[in-house]
């Protein structure tokens, strides 16, 4: 799918949203999925009419993470539909508050809830 024009701007009809704060998230089965606003809400009633973006975290190899981003992920499955054969590992998931911590190996993902931000770092090294 192009959102843009070729360039910087967006294609006529499509809206750019960005995650502002991690509202909810959960770990299972070594899988981190993060809900995102994508403005900065207090409670669950700023959460309507806005869209919910899910962040998805999972090691897929050693010193290897995968990250997608999904909206409105219900519905029929358009085809033709390929199965990608990525081999899940379990990765390691730290709560510190503030922060949370998604590791492969030396890699990890450091996501900042509020406002939203995530860093890759390879041991002491920034990404």
């Amino acid at each position: 799918m192009k959102f843009r024009n070729g360039y910087w701007l967006l294609r006529p009809g499509v809206t750019e949203y960005a995650a502002a704060q991690v509202y909810d998230y959960t770990f299972q089965e070594g899988i981190l999925r993060l809900y995102c606003t994508v403005r900065m809400t207090e409670g669950r009633g700023e959460t309507v009419n806005a869209p919910l973006l899910t962040v998805e975290l999972c090691a897929v190899g050693e010193e290897t993470i995968r990250l997608q981003v999904s909206h409105h992920t219900g519905g029929p499955r358009p085809k033709p539909e390929f199965v990608l054969s990525a081999a899940k590992r379990p990765g390691r998931f730290t709560d510190c508050g503030g922060e949370l911590e998604f590791c492969s190996g030396s890699l990890r993902a450091v996501i900042r809830k509020k406002p939203f931000q995530i860093c890759f770092w390879d041991g002491l090294k920034l990404l």
